[in-house]
């Protein structure tokens, strides 16, 4: 009897289908649900500027002990509120360690400028989009990329942010 033909072959080809189906699908698998921001954070982004009109930005978060970015934000309109951002994915260690210290090192000149728009427009440069939550306190905000009337203080602290969120 040939061993092809035979049902013994057929259910171990089976089962080895299976098992390698199985396997695909479960490398494959994303995350389900956004990631819940919880306590105090720290959120950057860059927007803005000449770009095309379906061009994504990177947004970052510091919380909880981790560095977090969201990659599916338009470049063109920052989102609302806290539940349009998707921070399911988790960037290495090293970069947390990097900007760990951000949240708490931002200036108090800065924090007394709540809600505002900071610096001078520049067309096509784009501007940064900050939003913290600090000690239970809510901060946002939008900083141009003309800084040249700005404190020192607040020009450290957005080029720090320029430079450690890429």
């Amino acid at each position: 009897m040939p061993l092809i033909g035979s049902s013994r072959f057929r259910i171990s080809l089976i089962a080895i289908v299976l098992l390698v189906c199985g396997m695909v699908f479960s490398a494959c698998h994303k995350p389900t649900g956004r990631y819940p921001i919880l306590g105090d954070h720290f959120i950057y982004g860059r927007l803005g500027g000449f770009t095309t009109p379906d061009a994504h930005a990177n947004y970052f978060l510091v919380n909880n002990g981790q560095l977090r970015k969201d990659a599916t934000q338009r470049m063109q309109a920052p989102p609302p509120g806290l539940d349009q951002f998707d921070f399911n994915t988790r960037c290495p260690e090293d970069q947390y360690n990097s900007v760990a210290d951000l949240p708490h090192s931002i200036p108090t000149e800065l924090k007394a400028l709540n809600n505002t728009t900071i610096g001078t427009e520049l067309p096509d440069a784009g501007y940064a989009d900050i939003r913290a939550r600090i000690d239970g306190v809510e901060y946002k905000w939008r900083i141009e990329a003309g800084l040249d009337s700005v404190s020192g203080p607040i020009r450290e602290f957005y080029n720090r942010c320029n430079i450690s969120f890429r």
